[in-house]
């Protein structure tokens, strides 16, 4: 997965400058991971700091919210069970981290606000969001919500991170896909990790130890084997996160959707290259060093390392399913039939409608590529919501 254009980081992309410049100070290398963190989140030239937004035609992906606003409705259905769940309290509260156009946090208001108004009347959004060019797009759109009293606020990840202590659900569609991943390669009976090197005007990889013990660890706590020579991603950015997550959530729900699969789909003899893979203008490529700071990059994410980390962190797994298997169980089919039912679209934009909608469940589309893991911090009574079976 080397670049064969053998440019100089030259004035017209200065992101590839910065790393560069990184990899000289580290003495010659840094991990891969460092590397794909300053090509996403280089707080200036960075992927996800951009003024345009990635998402839709006109960007390099699109995301469920984008393809209807079923996605949000059906998700606000789930929201408002989970506050039921909890005794109806009266300072519910719903983290979204990584919001992206913030048409995710729409739909979840709308649905609130058309169909269970005690907790509309009660509930605070947190947009967690990096990006004040995205932040501003999503004071645009979410307008109708922030008058007095403003169901909506923002913060950063330094805030988010410095503690926001609450009771309610913490919520993330096509997140951890996104953190930084170190990849390394089993060789023998060890592992090496990739490291990358910039000399003769281009970035280049070589193999070196571990940087980070808990790699080494990793597979074994996964019940997982690679073959020889097999190239694997490892999200410890996702434990981090986590992490913080269960500091922050006093009790409730951490509902992640994202694509990937349990550790043994993940690291399977089909993905021996490993899984990483990056997004221009809506094509796919595996090459991360064209590009720098232009692409998005992306590695699916591993649920059991998700699930085995939420049980030490106390929070249990109520469910993980097919994106789906759980919207049909949310409800899927009646909201789908709403459309024809109000009467304000006309015979040709309903079908059009379900159309898209078939995306969001169809296994060849996103139905079975994303996952939904849900888990939940208190008690028992918790546990039984109806719209996820676990599946592990």
């Amino acid at each position: 997965m080397l670049s064969a254009d053998g440019r100089e980081p030259g004035s017209a992309n200065p992101l590839e400058r910065v790393i560069a410049q990184a990899v000289k100070r580290a003495g010659g290398k840094i991990p891969f991971a460092r590397f794909m963190e300053l090509c996403l989140y280089d707080p200036r030239h960075g992927y996800y700091q951009q003024p345009v937004s990635p998402i839709g035609r006109r960007g390099d992906y699109y995301t469920a919210p984008e393809v209807h606003e079923v996605f949000g409705r059906l998700l606000g259905r789930q929201v408002h069970e989970m506050w039921l769940r909890m005794g109806r309290p009266d300072d519910f509260r719903v983290a979204e981290m990584g919001p992206g156009s913030g048409r995710l946090c729409h739909d979840i208001l709308s649905y609130l606000r058309d169909e269970c108004l005690q907790l509309f009347n009660t509930l605070t959004y947190a947009l967690v969001e990096t990006n004040p060019h995205r932040q501003q797009e999503q004071r645009i759109l979410l307008t109708p919500f922030l008058g007095e009293p403003s169901r909506v606020l923002w913060m950063d990840m330094a805030q988010w991170e410095r503690g926001w202590p609450f009771r309610g659900c913490v919520l993330s569609n096509e997140l951890v896909d996104a953190f930084p991943v170190h990849v390394v390669v089993r060789q023998g009976r060890s592992f090496r990790e990739v490291y990358v090197t910039f000399s003769g005007g281009r970035f280049r990889e070589v193999l070196d130890r571990p940087s980070d013990p808990a790699l080494k660890r990793y597979f074994v706590d996964q019940g997982v084997r690679l073959e020889p020579g097999q190239r694997a991603e490892v999200n410890l950015w996702a434990l981090r996160w986590l992490r913080t997550v269960s500091r922050n959530l006093r009790e409730g729900y951490v509902l992640t959707i994202d694509y990937g699969g349990l550790a043994a789909e993940v690291y399977e003899a089909r993905h021996f290259q490993g899984t990483l893979l990056c997004y221009h203008e809506h094509r796919t490529s595996e090459d991360p060093y064209v590009r720098v700071g232009k692409q998005d990059m992306t590695a699916h994410v591993n649920f059991t390392a998700l699930m085995q980390e939420g049980d030490k962190l106390g929070l249990r797994t109520v469910g993980y399913a097919p994106q789906g298997s759980y919207l049909v169980a949310l409800g899927f089919a009646e909201e789908v039939e709403k459309l024809s039912a109000t009467g304000k679209k006309s015979e040709l934009e309903v079908l059009r409608a379900k159309q898209a909608l078939k995306n969001l469940i169809l296994p060849q589309a996103m139905g079975e590529r994303f996952k939904v893991l849900l888990q939940c911090k208190g008690p028992e009574a918790l546990v039984n919501l109806r719209a996820v079976a676990t599946k592990r």
